[in-house]
């Protein structure tokens, strides 16, 4: 069955918007120059940004790694990439070194033993970023009837 013409309508104004869309993203780029459209994050050199989640957590527990040099080690390459991708808008260093100090002073009383702590906290120590999303006031929703 062929769509109606309301919807044929929909769907071509919102191509024509996604077109229009797509033009001005190119024209930001074009007028910030050629320097920020080519440029990428520089390559990773800590060693401790290549292991993964488990790992670290694994390496934390065991006291073979420091919670504060981890986050450190993500903090650092926060700021080395976020000015190319802007992945991170507000940043809260002060408080995650903060929090992995903690972390690191739990660790040295030595209360629990390794499988104790993967059990209750099995990513202990492991830096993380979350994406929050927020309706702004002001901002449009578009809502098409099908």
């Amino acid at each position: 069955m062929a769509p109606s013409f309301t919807a044929r309508i929909q769907l071509f104004l919102l191509r024509a918007l996604g077109f229009l869309i797509g033009l001005v993203g190119r024209a930001a780029l074009v007028l910030r120059g050629p320097k920020f459209a080519s440029k990428t994050p520089p390559p990773v050199t800590e060693p401790l940004l290549l292991l993964s989640g488990m790992q670290l957590a694994k390496l934390i527990r065991q006291r073979k790694v420091k919670c504060i040099d981890v986050v450190q080690a993500y903090i650092n390459r926060i700021k080395d990439v976020n000015p190319v991708i802007n992945g991170i808008v507000k940043y809260r260093f002060e408080e995650a070194m903060k929090e992995a100090h903690a972390v690191d002073q739990k660790l040295a009383e030595k209360q629990e033993d390794e499988a104790t702590l993967e059990n209750k906290w099995p990513f202990l120590g492991v830096p993380l970023t979350v994406k929050e999303a927020f309706q702004l006031q002001g901002t449009i929703l578009l809502f098409l009837a099908t």
